[in-house]
């Protein structure tokens, strides 16, 4: 099983190929997004935003990202062109975001790759999650990889059972 089978990075994510090997596991990329993150220069100090955006850490926007009244971003994170975030959504580190994509009010992403034209409109968690290119998730959807039972996670292909 490999990246390539479920993803192709697209041309606005191209400053991160490096640390998205297509030909690795899926689930290898999630451990790469903070080292991708890092490999960054500085972000530049953000001035004229709305009163109510709250900004941390390392976050680079693009110029066209729209902001609302009010949100959060705690960094390392990339937030990429034409991007809406809508209000009250929390972006809480190791987070990219590919072009045009929606992050919903009242959502919540923590160490998440989505690829371009995602989107996240209300009311739902991305955590430990890759969402391919023009994925939508409906209101109130859960993406993570932990279970309420500790247990791990298994990821079942015709020839063999991942954990």
């Amino acid at each position: 099983m490999k990246a390539a089978d479920f993803f192709s990075l697209p041309a606005s994510l191209e400053v991160f190929a490096p640390f998205f090997d297509a030909s690795a596991e899926p689930w290898a990329w999630l451990k790469n997004i903070g080292p991708a993150l890092a490999s960054l220069p500085n972000a530049e100090p953000w001035a004229g935003l709305p009163p109510g955006v709250r900004i941390e850490g390392a976050v680079h926007l693009a110029p066209d990202v729209r902001l609302p009244a009010y949100c959060t971003i705690i960094g390392p994170a990339w937030i990429g062109p034409g991007v809406e975030i809508r209000p009250g959504a929390f972006v809480r580190g190791n987070v990219i975001v590919g072009a045009g994509c929606v992050l919903g009010n009242a959502c919540e992403f923590k160490n998440c790759l989505l690829m371009d034209g995602v989107q996240v409109p209300h009311f739902s968690y991305v955590g430990d999650s890759i969402l391919g290119n023009r994925a939508h998730l409906g209101a109130g959807a859960i993406c993570s990889n932990l279970r309420l039972d500790q247990k791990p996670v298994a990821v079942r292909t015709p020839e063999k059972i991942f954990e």
